[in-house]
């Protein structure tokens, strides 16, 4: 089931880190897979990876895999200069062979990629959600955008304008990418809308060593921190991929919803994680009390 506001082969080392034990209470279990590779301009290239790395989920009885920000057309403005030229005809072929490995795999599949929704305007940074049977059931649209208007992302880019919950094996499971991390709404947000797990694409990697000393060293720290923050302010489960084309930022990882780390994978590294995510945990949740009340506005705490 999709519910959304305006629309209808490399196993890599994993790190666990910082489980502590939890009463299990009730048995709502998701598999999710997350799939990490350098993502490049190659359509073929990437393609090649998504499709093997699909199999793999599959055949680890993932229900879902996500993969990175743009991972099947490329980053503009990172892996090529712009839309100019771009073949736009080869990246929907992909889509298509996308749909048919999760169909193949029969398992969600969240693919970063670049959408047109028409000849003109500039394109959408999205997420597209396959569920097993191979239906492109939804599409999730980058919102929050890089750059003033007219540079970074939004050089390329035109912002989306919706969010997209999906039900995957009886799990609520929101979608977000990249930057959105920074801004603590979006989750805020889809907890009003009950959801148990996010699943983010990010695209923080391919950097020189001057780019790598000037941002990605600093990022490699910063994000995966805030978004433990995120889960526990939140009491959501999350589950994030990136590119691991060189001098990326961090390697694909599981939190929970207490801030904790569940597993890592390795960065500048392909490679596929599948974890359980055990929403029946009874994971210790000091602000539950009042969430509720401070999401309605701190003037109506009233202890």
């Amino acid at each position: 089931m999709v519910v959304s506001e305006s629309m209808q082969p490399l196993r890599a080392s994993i790190r666990r880190v910082c489980i502590i034990p939890a009463k299990e209470t009730h048995a709502m279990k998701l598999r999710v897979a997350t799939g990490q590779f350098p993502v490049t301009a190659d359509v073929d290239r990437n393609l090649a990876y998504v499709r093997d790395q699909i199999a793999s989920a599959g055949q680890r009885r993932a229900n879902v895999v996500i993969f990175p920000e743009a991972a099947l057309g490329g980053y503009a403005g990172e892996d090529f200069g712009s839309f100019a030229g771009y073949d736009w005809g080869r990246l929907e072929a992909a889509h298509e062979e996308v749909a048919r490995a999760a169909r193949g795999a029969g398992l969600w599949v969240i693919c970063g990629t670049n959408y047109r929704t028409g000849p003109r305007g500039k394109p959408h940074n999205s997420l597209l959600a396959f569920d097993p049977t191979g239906e492109l059931v939804a599409r999730y649209d980058k919102r929050l955008c890089t750059g003033p208007l007219g540079q970074l992302d939004l050089a390329h880019y035109e912002p989306g304008d919706h969010s997209v919950v999906l039900e995957i094996a009886d799990v609520r499971c929101g979608l977000l990418i990249c930057h959105e991390w920074r801004y603590p709404e979006p989750y805020r947000a889809y907890k009003r809308k009950g959801i148990e797990v996010i699943l983010q694409g990010w695209y923080d990697g391919g950097h020189d060593e001057e780019g790598w000393l000037r941002q990605g060293a600093v990022n490699s720290e910063v994000i995966p921190a805030t978004v433990q923050g995120h889960a526990v302010c939140n009491h959501l489960w999350i589950c994030g991929t990136n590119t691991s084309r060189r001098r990326s930022c961090f390697g694909a990882f599981v939190v929970r919803p207490d801030g904790l780390f569940q597993a890592r994978l390795p960065r500048n590294r392909a490679g596929v994680m599948v974890e359980t995510l055990d929403t029946g945990l009874a994971i210790p949740d000091l602000a539950g009390h009042l969430r509720g009340a401070v999401m309605r506005g701190l003037d109506s705490i009233n202890h």
